[in-house]
């Protein structure tokens, strides 16, 4: 990717005549040094009008991003809600255009969540499905995860 596109935020549509499987991979660290790490999930062929995550984690020294990709033309308007540890329930509107991508910084976003363990649910309300995917790192990128949502609605 870094061949074609000089950006760091990227989501991509892949168009094939067979059946392909493919798969988003991230690395963070020396290429060929011992401390190396990263993150995969596997690419979604349908996107949804939602999507849930029972794991988000904004606790100290993590970091939490739900990645959005509308691959539609109309925007997408997408309630994000928050189940927190504590009970609160939290909810914050984005507005996801169309073939376009964004990025939620859930700490930065969010500040009133409670620091922690929380779900998140995001969900279309006027219709345009699109695609999401959370990755949670430690606060110095050494190391992460990440997963597509399950889709739901």
């Amino acid at each position: 990717v870094n061949d074609v596109v000089q950006t760091s935020a990227v989501a991509t549509v892949l168009q094939s005549n067979i059946p392909v499987v493919a798969e988003r991979s991230m690395y963070f660290g020396a290429p060929n040094g011992g401390s190396a790490d990263g993150t995969v999930v596997f690419g979604r062929a349908i996107p949804s009008l939602g999507w849930a995550f029972a794991s988000g984690d904004t606790r100290n020294g993590r970091s939490e991003f739900e990645l959005l990709f509308n691959p539609n033309r109309d925007s997408s308007t997408i309630v994000a809600t928050f189940y927190g540890e504590d009970g609160r329930l939290l909810r914050r509107t984005f507005t996801l255009p169309g073939h376009s991508r964004l990025n939620i910084d859930v700490t930065l976003s969010v500040p009133e969540l409670a620091r922690g363990q929380h779900g998140i649910v995001l969900q279309s309300i006027n219709g345009v499905s699109f695609v999401a995917e959370q990755a949670l790192y430690d606060n110095y990128m050494r190391n992460g995860s990440a997963t597509v949502g399950t889709p739901i609605g």
